[in-house]
């Protein structure tokens, strides 16, 4: 296997204005670049998240977006339609193609609610927080684990794990406050992170949806 180093891959980094390939690289943890000559098979056997992409490949052959739906659920994009990709481009939805806090988000809710659901159906004494938030984040866990548990997904789930045990708690802690400690233990879990500009673009996003959120409940108050 012929190694190169990601300085020499991203020379065009140092170009006013391009994309930093080198500096994605170290933020990602990834720092070398390798090219597979050739290869044979030693073993046939695969795991079992591949085995779950298969037959839902079979599944939705027939759909016309069958792209789509793999690229949402498992985190394959690989097989993206060029105009599609196009058309996402153009629209500047390509980023919901990209597991990150928003489908990691999604799948909690999803496991909230249906946790909600199955409450209606116990007794008063025994309804409580915990249930809901446990099965979302087992949700979001079953979620990360099938995209891939790419960068961006781990540090939303980090984010997303340490919100509920902050709620779970009972830790009364202001929005901003959350934000800026969530902020500073993803920092510590993982220093690298500061690199990446996906992180601070949702940082960014969180802190205007806590900007309007409080600024309507200003607003209605």
């Amino acid at each position: 296997m012929a190694v190169k180093s990601a300085i020499q891959s991203g020379s065009q980094s140092f170009k006013s204005g391009g994309y930093d390939q080198q500096r994605r690289a170290i933020a990602i943890h990834q720092p070398l670049i390798g090219q597979v000559k050739s290869a044979k098979v030693l073993d046939e056997s695969i795991e079992l998240r591949q085995k779950l992409m298969n037959r839902v490949q079979q599944f939705i052959a027939p759909l016309a977006t069958k792209d789509i739906i793999l690229a949402l659920a498992f985190g394959e994009r690989g097989g993206m339609r060029p105009e599609r990709r196009t058309l996402f481009l153009q629209t500047g939805t390509a980023h919901l193609m990209a597991i990150s806090g928003l489908h990691i988000s999604l799948a909690a809710l999803f496991g909230w609610a249906l946790a909600r659901g199955i409450q209606y159906l116990f007794r008063n004494r025994y309804i409580g927080l915990w249930f809901p938030m446990l099965l979302g984040w087992i949700t979001a866990t079953l979620y990360v684990w099938l995209s891939g548990a790419n960068p961006p997904a781990l540090r939303a789930f980090l984010a997303l794990s340490i919100w509920m045990l902050l709620r779970g708690k009972g830790i009364n802690w202001t929005p901003w406050q959350v934000w800026l400690r969530i902020i500073t233990l993803l920092l510590i879990f993982d220093p690298l992170m500061i690199l990446s500009d996906s992180l601070w673009l949702s940082c960014l996003a969180v802190a205007g949806l806590i900007f309007g959120f409080n600024g309507f409940h200003c607003l209605v108050g």
